[in-house]
């Protein structure tokens, strides 16, 4: 069974260097020797000029490695005079020699410290950086780097977009990202007829929900080729297929997108106009609907 006697001299010698141990009972003091938090540490990062840290601080850097070695590796890559808490979220965080020097072989050399942890926290390892570098993204700033590891952009991405012919900029791929933007819809919309849209006009369609789908089953209502300005002014009017549909089951058919957009916009349903039927209004046409329905002469 693991027994532990503690030093009698170890609580005099941390009282000599300044510290108060608050806690000296065998639990509180195996704590302290278990992490190596003694004199020996303390003179190691007095060296350093480290001086007057709370025993807590002291502990905090053993138990997350941030211990001399790993100052001193901060150092040989130009920071000094870091504050010890930031210290030991740079160690928490995973900012290591090996990924300093890979930010330094890409370019990336004298960052604020807190940049270069934020740039471990959101996944920015040296080769995501040297993948973008090989599509020709290279000199950009950390932060839009970041943003672009942040947003969901790979290189693949990347590469499946130039494949369709497309040259994007990074702020490019992060709002395709951000837009649901894919190649997969970029082929689609090609196979239902529209080809080389452009990267900006594919966010605007989007966003609208102009989809593949949309535009085949506008084309099977007899709508094909239009323009996306009218692909996009029907999706946000709401003449969807089905309403389309629905005004063929009552007998209106082959009206121009412009008017079905008005019919939409005045509330001209196939159950008004089964309405206006029962009521005389046989054979109106789309204009006198829309009348009928604007001057509320016939009601749902």
């Amino acid at each position: 069974m693991f027994s532990f006697t503690p030093r009698a001299e170890y609580v005099g010698e941390m009282k000599a260097l300044g510290y108060v141990v608050d806690d000296t009972s065998a639990a509180g003091l195996f704590r302290l020797a278990a992490f190596d938090v003694g004199k020996r540490f303390h003179d190691e990062l007095a060296s350093l000029g480290y001086t007057r840290l709370p025993l807590e601080m002291l502990v905090r850097m053993r138990t997350h490695g941030a211990d001399t070695e790993y100052i001193k590796q901060l150092q040989a890559a130009g920071y000094r005079d870091v504050p010890a808490d930031e210290v030991v979220r740079a160690r928490g965080h995973g900012v290591t020699r090996e990924y300093l020097e890979g930010l330094a072989a890409a370019g990336y050399k004298g960052l604020p410290l807190e940049q270069v942890i934020r740039a471990r926290d959101h996944g920015v390892e040296c080769d995501y950086i040297e993948s973008l570098a090989a599509f020709g993204y290279r000199g950009l700033p950390l932060e839009q780097v970041i943003r672009a590891r942040d947003h969901g952009v790979t290189p693949e991405f990347s590469r499946e977009l130039r494949q369709l012919g497309y040259s994007p900029s990074l702020d490019e791929l992060r709002r395709l990202r951000d837009h649901g933007v894919t190649p997969g819809c970029i082929r689609e919309m090609r196979e239902a007829g529209y080809s080389e849209v452009p990267l900006e006009e594919l966010v605007r369609l989007r966003d609208r929900g102009v989809t593949a789908s949309f535009v085949r089953e506008l084309a099977k209502a007899g709508y094909t080729k239009l323009p996306l300005q009218m692909l996009m002014r029907l999706r946000d009017h709401g003449v969807t297929p089905g309403y389309i549909g629905d005004l063929a089951e009552v007998g209106y058919k082959d009206i121009s997108p412009d008017l079905l957009v008005r019919m939409r916009d005045h509330g001209v349903t196939p159950s008004f106009i089964r309405r206006a039927q029962e009521q005389g209004y046989k054979n109106a046409s789309p204009e006198e609907l829309i009348r009928l329905r604007s001057h509320g002469i016939v009601r749902d």
